[in-house]
């Protein structure tokens, strides 16, 4: 029995060994062409569920999301968000996993703040929130990233 750990072990790190090898030049793909991380983990979240569902598609018993989170480590509330897509809804996520990849839902908050910050205004916290060129700033970068909180609304 421990023989057999002991070489599935090695197997699989083999496996991801050559995964690795494999991955390297498709990440820098996917850098060159501004594809994020997060939709990568999107794609592969989908790719994940649907190969899951054809490995245990068996008529003895039922593929349920609890079954499908075990052998894939995919979140079950994931899981079944991605099997209960329409096939109108599957189309929109197919358009947005291979349409414009520079888009801002591929970006982090963090990266878009920093795309979006101006140059006249330094990277160090105003004194106040007050501060007309803050203020303004602030306002646009909020309506553009983020729903509008009550801070926002006096002025």
């Amino acid at each position: 029995m421990s023989q057999q750990n002991t070489d599935k072990q090695q197997a699989s790190s083999l496996v991801l060994a050559a995964i690795a090898k494999a991955l390297k030049p498709i990440a820098r793909l996917l850098l060159h062409y501004g594809i994020g991380y997060p939709q990568l983990i999107a794609l592969l979240k989908h790719l994940y569920v649907d190969v899951a569902e054809e490995e245990l598609n068996t008529p003895v018993k039922r593929i349920s999301d609890s079954r499908i989170t075990l052998l894939t480590g995919v979140h079950r509330k994931d899981v079944a968000r991605i099997r209960n897509v329409s096939p109108e809804e599957q189309g929109e996520l197919t358009k947005s996993f291979l349409g414009d990849a520079s888009s801002d839902s591929t970006a982090s908050l963090g990266a878009r703040l920093v795309a979006e910050w101006p140059l006249h205004l330094p990277f160090e916290p105003p004194r106040t929130p007050t501060t007309p060129i803050f203020r303004n700033w602030s306002k646009r970068f909020v309506k553009k990233t983020c729903a509008p909180g009550p801070f926002w609304t006096n002025g």
